[in-house]
């Protein structure tokens, strides 16, 4: 029982304070919290191994603003995103597995070109990367 009001104390921590969690290096705040509990250095550091893995496991959602950065500088149909360009993106489908994603979105930009794209991604083991555009009906 001990053990498990450690850990939720750490998981607590960790929500709060935003430190990350490495699988040997637990944040200081985490290692008291544990040894103030009595738990033994072996024992820290599994649990904090394991913390790592459940933190590496949850993965952001992609949002409009990823997705402006992401196509800046890419071309679908002859036109070029520009970074300084204003366009408006509106997230319509996504589907997410363990390491992909597929988002389709319609895309207005400020010259009159619009329509849907659909994106896919990969996760790299730190963030999101967009691997590839379809145009479904951008023009």
């Amino acid at each position: 029982m001990r053990k498990i009001i450690a850990l939720v104390i750490c998981l607590v921590l960790f929500l709060l304070t935003g430190h990350p969690v490495f699988a040997d290096q637990c944040p200081r705040e985490f290692v008291h919290a544990m040894q103030q509990e009595g738990l033994e250095e072996e024992r820290i550091i599994g649990i904090c191994k394991r913390l790592a893995r459940l933190s590496a496991s949850v993965k952001p959602k992609i949002t409009e603003d990823q997705i402006e950065k992401d196509i800046a500088g890419k071309m679908v149909q002859g036109w070029i995103f520009q970074e300084d360009e204003w366009r408006a993106i509106d997230i319509l489908s996504s589907n997410y597995s363990e390491e992909k994603a597929k988002i389709e979105v319609n895309v207005d930009t400020i010259r009159n070109k619009t329509g849907t794209l659909r994106l896919r991604y990969h996760w790299t083991g730190s963030r999101w990367k967009l691997v590839k555009i379809f145009n479904v009906d951008f023009e």
